[in-house]
């Protein structure tokens, strides 16, 4: 549970038992013991001996080695691999092992691949094993540099005798900790010696198979490094090395049964393939390729080689003919989200038939400056371009049926993609011609975005009395300009459905008592258009109001007059926690019929220090509504809580009798 009150937390402290109820508790089975997790107890009278502060010790170093897994194992900062002439350089930086110990390098490592000890002579010097080593002149194939901790005795000191007879002797005073670097061969199982063909290879086996790294326990993975005759041909970190913090998966479990794999594994294929597509490029020196050539597998989104397009007749040659490939222009402030909503998309098999590509479309990407994307579109004509493949003719891309076809009806080639009198092919050239670099995305087959669900059923209108040709019902233009306004506003601020139902309510409501327009008047005003929470809130009301007249209008719009500027000073934060914990915040404040109070509870924080305290307090309620800590009603009654205390008067203080108050799971 969380404590949402302001001020310290309260300290917690372990229940202590006696010995009689821990025997009775073990005698049920209901008493599990974890011997590893055992400390000595001091008191006054006890002999001290050197086994007692070496289980001390020990207690500690296990529960260190307990709360480091449960973060996860990786890198946590820094501890870059590259590599030239004078050997391979590891930057400063820590991480976890396997087994939770914490590996440190403090500055800069230098050092020569024959210095580094395989896994093997490592071992054998800690004496666990007896594998002959391969001398490093020649090693050969894939290996993967690692970091193990490791320790050892040091400063010796006098060991005083402790029997009446005994002798002075010397022993190591200290235990050092330390991070050894280790180099261990990768065994993959290659059908191919050339360690270019290999790194596809590896990179298939691991984002597409999700195959198991073979890594001895307690150590921690930074790169792969292949070496030909102990010289270094190629290094690719994010074949093995992965960040901490990352691993979340699939909610429901599915992933191994539908390729989902870890985001840490994701970043991974995105970051492992834009290095390696680096230097394909380097040894290409502008040539085009097939991404065949080099890679059995692209992850669902990332940088594209200049060549892949052909602006003179709309060919591209990077991917396979089954795949549906278009271009297209997006604001170059908008790339890091299309890349990261990729991320969730599987990878693109490149091993594949062209009839299981069939449904694979591929989207390339041109970044342009925002203030250059209209003035483009208008001169496009049309945000997407299609582009064909290089061979379209290609016998082995074509379905039997349409081979069949061509034999029976030849037909005559098809007319050429690029129409050199269009003006919008001449557009296009040039934005292809002048980019400095090309994306690709991943498209998905299944198309969402949120919108009202009804249909509209028109109602009949009563002729007028005096004859005239419209009916008294007729809404204004002005009042349909402002309804489509608001249709936008709550479309481009993300809210959920609940509040589309909640527009329409009040919309057929308001029609029934002739109000609408009224309503549009006070709902369309840039300032409660901008902010969710203010545009949540007032729709959310004024459909409470019963019977809509306006008197109960213009009551929720005299609540709603000076808000929003405790919500814009939060926005302006760092980490804005509105925008963080929107989904969870947008979906449940507004409910509260808490809007204007809370925005109120915000001005009246003048100083940084309070700020963040406020911040705190919703960054506190968001986490625990997403993570299901808290129920709605204990949100509502700890906010309730804080507002009170601030001199702020609220009007329902029961969520029992809120309308459309939200439940758990909502």
């Amino acid at each position: 549970m969380f404590d949402l009150n302001l001020e310290a937390g309260r300290r917690l402290m372990r229940l202590r038992i006696n010995r009689d109820e821990a025997d009775r508790l073990t005698r049920d089975g209901i008493l599990v013991v974890d011997d590893r997790r055992r400390r000595p107890q001091w008191f006054d009278g006890r002999f001290l001996a050197a086994r007692d502060l070496t289980n001390e010790q020990n207690y500690v170093l296990t529960r260190q080695a307990d709360l480091g897994k449960a973060g996860g194992v990786g890198v946590v900062r820094g501890l870059e691999v590259v590599a030239d002439r004078r050997g391979l350089h590891i930057q400063p930086g820590f991480g976890l092992t396997s087994l939770g110990e914490m590996v440190i390098l403090p500055r800069e490592l230098t050092l020569q691949v024959q210095n580094i000890p395989q896994i093997e002579r490592l071992n054998r010097t800690f004496g666990l094993s007896r594998v002959p080593v391969v001398p490093p002149r020649t090693l050969t194939g894939l290996f993967i540099v690692a970091l193990r901790a490791v320790e050892y005795t040091a400063n010796p000191i006098v060991s005083y005798p402790t029997a009446v007879e005994g002798e002075r002797s010397v022993e190591d005073g200290d235990i050092i900790e330390a991070t050894a670097v280790t180099l261990i061969p990768f065994s993959d199982g290659a059908t191919s010696n050339e360690l270019d063909q290999r790194r596809a290879e590896v990179a298939y086996a691991i984002f597409v198979e999700h195959a198991e790294r073979e890594l001895p326990v307690g150590t921690l993975p930074l790169a792969m490094v292949a070496l030909n005759r102990g010289t270094v041909e190629w290094i690719d970190p994010f074949l093995v090395r992965r960040e901490i913090g990352a691993e979340h998966a699939d909610v429901i479990g599915l992933g191994p049964m539908l390729g989902f794999a870890t985001r840490a594994t994701r970043e991974a294929h995105l970051l492992q393939y834009d290095l390696h597509l680096t230097s394909v490029l380097e040894r290409q020196g502008g040539r085009p390729f097939s991404a065949t050539d080099y890679f059995r597998v692209l992850p669902p989104a990332g940088r594209l080689p200049r060549s892949a397009v052909n602006p003179n007749d709309f060919t591209q040659t990077y991917f396979p003919p089954g795949i549906e490939v278009d271009l297209s222009v997006v604001p170059v402030d908008e790339l890091n989200i299309l890349l990261e909503e990729s991320l969730v998309l599987p990878p693109l098999d490149l091993t594949l038939t062209a009839d299981q590509l069939e449904s694979t479309s591929v989207q390339i990407i041109i970044p342009l400056a925002r203030s250059e994307l209209r003035q483009r579109i208008n001169q496009l004509e049309s945000t997407t371009r299609l582009l064909r493949p290089a061979a379209p003719g290609l016998v082995a891309a074509r379905k039997p049926l349409e081979a069949l076809r061509t034999l029976r009806l030849p037909q005559r080639l098809p007319p050429p993609i690029l129409d050199p009198a269009s003006l919008a092919d001449r557009a296009w050239q040039e934005v292809l011609q002048r980019t400095e670099e090309l994306w690709f995305v991943r498209r998905r087959n299944f198309h969402y975005k949120a919108e009202l669900v009804g249909t509209i059923i028109p109602l009949p209108v009563e002729p007028p009395v005096d004859g005239g040709e419209g009916g008294g019902d007729e809404v204004p233009d002005r009042t349909l300009i402002s309804e489509n306004r608001l249709l936008d506003a709550l479309g481009e601020r993300d809210l959920p459905n609940f509040y589309f139902r909640r527009f329409a309510a009040l919309r057929s409501a308001a029609r029934e008592n002739n109000t609408w327009e009224s309503v549009v008047t006070l709902l369309d005003n840039a300032r409660w258009r901008n902010e969710p929470f203010l545009l949540a809130g007032s729709i959310h009301e004024m459909s409470l109001v019963e019977g809509v007249p306006r008197t109960g209008l213009r009551s929720v719009a005299r609540r709603y007059q000076s808000a929003g500027q405790g919500y814009a000073t939060l926005r302006r934060q760092d980490g804005d926690v509105l925008n963080r914990f929107h989904p969870e915040l947008i979906a449940t404040l507004p409910r509260f019929l808490l809007v204007p109070e809370i925005d109120q509870l915000i001005t009246q924080f003048n100083n940084q220090n309070e700020l963040t305290t406020i911040n705190d307090l919703l960054h506190k309620i968001g986490q625990a509504l997403r993570e299901g800590d808290l129920s709605p009603e204990e949100v509502f009654k700890a906010l309730v809580e804080q507002l009170e205390a601030a001199g702020i008067r609220v009007s329902q203080t029961d969520p029992a009798e809120i309308p459309f108050f939200p439940r758990r799971g909502e």
